[in-house]
């Protein structure tokens, strides 16, 4: 299943949700992707309106993250079962030399 697919997306937040993986700041930022994606007016048939909402509220999560905490967000990806390479020390590499 393509990652880049809404049901993929859903089913990835499910797992981070139902193992409990996430703070209750990261859990706001969910919400709040969510909102985001309800106020569009445009819906996917082939998934529905609320999972495509909850793969927005992922999406919305990974850029917060990678805004603010590329550790937490290497952490979490992880744990989704995406392994870590060169491009991410490279961004860990740019973090820090921007702090």
């Amino acid at each position: 299943m393509a990652v880049v697919r809404c049901e993929a997306q859903d089913a990835l937040l499910q797992k981070l949700l139902n193992d409990n993986s996430l703070s209750k700041e990261e859990r706001d930022v969910l919400r709040w992707g969510k909102n985001i994606g309800a106020a569009k007016t445009r819906t996917k048939k082939r998934a529905g309106v609320a999972v495509y909402n909850r793969a927005s509220s992922l999406e919305t999560l990974v850029g917060y993250l990678y805004l603010t905490n590329v550790k937490r967000l290497e952490e979490i990806m992880l744990k989704l079962g995406f392994s870590s390479g060169a491009s991410t020390q490279l961004v860990l590499e740019e973090t820090n030399n921007t702090q």
